[in-house]
C-alpha cells in the first residue's frame, strides 16, 4: 500500500490549481490536432450507459488511459485542454500537446497497482539527483522497444521533446505514487526541436516514490 504523504502546502496546491483548470475550461480554444495526437486524446472517451468508457480507439496509449479511468472515481475525472493546462502550469514551450485533452485523476490505490510492470512510471535526467525528483514522469511501455529494451538517448531526447540541455543519462524506476494525489496525463507536445509524441504524467510537488535508478 502507498500511504498518502501529501503534505499541507501540497494539498493547498492541488485544490488551487485544480481550481484553475476547472476555470479555464470556458476560456480556451481548442487547437488543430497534430498527427502524434491518438485519437483518445483528441476525442475523450465518453461514458456508457453502464458508466464504462467508450475508448474511440485501441493503441498502446489508449490502453494506459483506460487504465486510469478504470482505477479513478468518475467523480474526480475532467479533460483539460492540453494548451490551457500548459498556461496554468507556466510553460512557454513543452508540456502537452496542444490540441490534445489531458486526464486530470486522483491517484488511487488502484491506480498504484495497474501501473507496475510495463506500465511503471519512470523518469529520465542528467544525474541521479534529478531523475529522482520532478514532476514529469513517462511509462515503461511508451520508452522501449519491441524487445523490451530502453529506448536510445537520442529516441528519448525527441519522445519525450526533452530540452537541448536535458541529456539522458540516469533513469528512474517509481515504487508509487502517495495516494490521493492530483495528476495530470496526456501526450507530449513538440517542443525544443523535437517531436514529442509520448505518454507522460505530471504531479504536483513530486510525490512520486522512487525505488530504485539505473545509468542507461
Amino acid at each position: 500500500m502507498i500511504p498518502n504523504r501529501s503534505s499541507r502546502s501540497e494539498r493547498v496546491l492541488a485544490v488551487a490549481l485544480t481550481a484553475l483548470v476547472f476555470a479555464s475550461l470556458s476560456t480556451v480554444a481548442r487547437a488543430g490536432v497534430g498527427q502524434t495526437v491518438p485519437e483518445c486524446f483528441a476525442n475523450p472517451p465518453r461514458l456508457a450507459g453502464d458508466g464504462s468508457f467508450l475508448l474511440p480507439q485501441t493503441s498502446a496509449p489508449c490502453d494506459e488511459l483506460n487504465e486510469i479511468l478504470l482505477t479513478t472515481d468518475q467523480k474526480d475525472i475532467a479533460w483539460i485542454p492540453g494548451g490551457g493546462l500548459n498556461a496554468i502550469l507556466g510553460l512557454a514551450e513543452g508540456g502537452f500537446a496542444t490540441g490534445s485533452y489531458t486526464l486530470h485523476f486522483r491517484v488511487s490505490e488502484r491506480f498504484n497497482r495497474a501501473f507496475e510492470g510495463r506500465y511503471e512510471l519512470v523518469r529520465f535526467a542528467n544525474d541521479e539527483a534529478r531523475a529522482r525528483s520532478g514532476s514529469w514522469w513517462t511509462t515503461l511501455e511508451a520508452v522501449t522497444s519491441e524487445g523490451g529494451k530502453l529506448l536510445t538517448a537520442s529516441d528519448l531526447e525527441t519522445r519525450l521533446a526533452l530540452p537541448q540541455d536535458s541529456v539522458p543519462h540516469v533513469v528512474a524506476y517509481s515504487a508509487g505514487v502517495a495516494v490521493g494525489t492530483i495528476g495530470y496525463f496526456g501526450i507530449a507536445a513538440p517542443a525544443f526541436g523535437r517531436a514529442g509524441g509520448a505518454v507522460q504524467f505530471w504531479f504536483p510537488s513530486e510525490p512520486v516514490f522512487t525505488r530504485e535508478t539505473d545509468p542507461l
